[in-house]
């Protein structure tokens, strides 16, 4: 008797679930098959009701349905028919509804932004615990709608002080995984974390830090709030997902406390073994971020790099190459093991996107280890077949890291296609300009190109860049970080220890 209750408990994982398969919806399945109409599935799943029609029991059976036995276009099929009926729903089962989506592979998306704008018709009368739940699943099912994060921004902002630390935490980080930067709504979320920092557990921290650093609302009360959290907590509470995410949280907002750095380092030297591809990843880039690092921190995380190297996704494996080249970290034996994995797979075919393509050329000039050629002229050609998809500033640290190799002649014709690219770009600020007349100036002096083999209106925009005075404000603020940058801080020295 046990035993079949705790299977009806996995099978059934809500109300909804147990209710349309104990009237046996049969005609649901039959719909995703293509072998019955909507009539069928309404006739079946009829209730005495205003609308006659129990939309949350379809939806579930729906969700609990085979997905190999589905016919292709079904699902939006019934989600469309679903649509008129759904303004019926409760809240409890607008819920539900989402939770089954997220569990199973029935996500029709005319169903998703009925629901989204049936939820925004009653947001005053959800609970803020339900608030952020609904506001969570709907990030987590990709809603696009604006419109429903911002009313329900607006929301939030009016029952903040009845949120806990733990539904900001869930907020914040569906929000930003959104897009949505209302400054409104993440000074009031810093405001009441600030106010409550010491309730706020430790496994939150880094997910918090993140969200705010990804919409680039910095706030340095906010961070050194829950930094005293991550340094009170006792090392065993910390795992190493949550020191990489606080470094990777610091290093975007360019938040620098030397002693929250010495005892991140201790941390990570004592688990460094239990680090994931991310984690690992995440640390590094931070430390090239900011400049700031120990060498045992970096030898450890050095090895469990090459402990890794396979399970690396190309992108991490990039970075983390990017980085100790950035930092001018390691020997030749590391970097032989790094560039011969991403040679591989580069050769192999793997997916890059443009930026990535364009940080390996980069980490390749920084440290030209060894005879890689056959990977310059690989990324070389895949950059050229990419370069519609660059943005300006991968098309130009792409292009001036060939020219430094003294290869971007290795793809005939790459380096006048990178220029005409550019000349076509828009939206370039004063930053990108400055950084593609250095890359038009070395590629003139080093790989000498002509100005008379080019096209008229790209030999006239290659002049007009020089014509156009420079935003010197920009470039002695991009001089100050530099040297800022090139001035090593060692979190374990002395002068720096609070």
């Amino acid at each position: 008797m046990a035993s079949a209750s705790v299977t009806r408990r996995v099978v059934f994982r809500s109300r909804l679930q147990y209710a349309s398969a104990k009237r046996g919806l049969t005609s649901v399945s039959r719909f995703l098959r293509g072998d019955a109409d909507f009539e069928e599935v309404r006739t079946e799943a009829f209730v005495g009701d205003a609308t006659g029609v129990n939309a949350a029991q379809i939806v579930a059976a729906a969700c609990n349905s085979p997905t190999a036995e589905r016919k292709a276009g079904t699902d939006e099929a019934l989600g469309d028919a679903l649509t008129p009926f759904v303004k019926s729903l409760s809240g409890r089962d607008v819920h539900e509804i989402l939770g089954l989506m997220l569990a199973s592979n029935f996500r029709p998306k005319g169903l998703l932004d009925a629901l989204a704008r049936a939820s925004q018709a009653r947001l005053r009368s959800f609970s803020p615990f339900h608030l952020v739940n609904l506001v969570s699943r709907m990030s987590k099912l990709n809603l696009a709608s604006h419109s429903f994060y911002e009313q329900s921004a607006e929301q939030m902002v009016d029952v903040v002080d009845q949120l806990s630390s733990f539904d900001i935490s869930i907020a914040a980080f569906a929000l930003s995984k959104r897009g949505y930067r209302d400054p409104k709504l993440y000074s009031a979320f810093a405001q009441r974390l600030t106010k409550t920092y010491e309730d706020v557990q430790i496994v939150n921290v880094g997910l918090i830090l993140n969200a705010f650093s990804t919409v680039a609302h910095c706030d340095p009360e906010l961070f050194h709030a829950l930094s005293r959290t991550m340094l009170l907590a006792p090392p065993e509470n910390c795992r190493p997902s949550d020191i990489a995410l606080m470094l990777n949280a610091c290093a975007r907002c360019n938040y620098r406390k030397p002693r929250l750095f010495q005892v991140l380092s201790t941390r990570i030297i004592d688990c460094v073994d239990e680090f994931t591809p991310s984690d690992v990843t995440n640390c590094v880039h931070a430390f090239a971020k900011l400049d700031t690092f120990d060498h045992r921190v970096l030898h450890r995380l050095g090895v469990r790099a090459a402990d890794l190297l396979s399970d690396f996704e190309g992108y991490e494996l990039i970075l983390v190459l990017h980085s100790f080249a950035k930092l001018r970290f390691g020997q030749g034996p590391m970097y032989e093991c790094l560039f011969a994995e991403l040679e591989a797979r580069v050769l192999r075919g793997d997916e890059l996107n443009s930026r990535s393509l364009t940080t390996a050329l980069d980490a390749i000039r920084r440290k030209p280890v060894g005879n890689r050629l056959l990977l310059v002229h690989s990324l070389a050609k895949r950059l050229d077949e990419d370069l519609a998809t660059c943005c300006a500033t991968a098309a130009t640290l792409g292009g001036w890291s060939l020219v430094e190799l003294g290869e971007i002649g290795a793809v005939p014709g790459l380096g006048q296609r990178v220029l005409e690219h550019l000349r076509r770009s828009e939206n370039m600020t004063q930053e990108n300009l400055f950084h593609v007349r250095h890359f038009v100036k070395s590629y003139q002096i080093k790989a000498e190109m002509e100005y008379a083999t080019l096209p008229k209106p790209l030999r006239k925009w290659c002049h007009g860049l020089f014509d156009t005075p420079t935003d010197w404000n920009v470039v002695k603020q991009g001089k100050e970080q530099g040297s800022r940058r090139s001035t090593r801080r060692s979190p374990n020295s002395e002068d720096e220890v609070q």
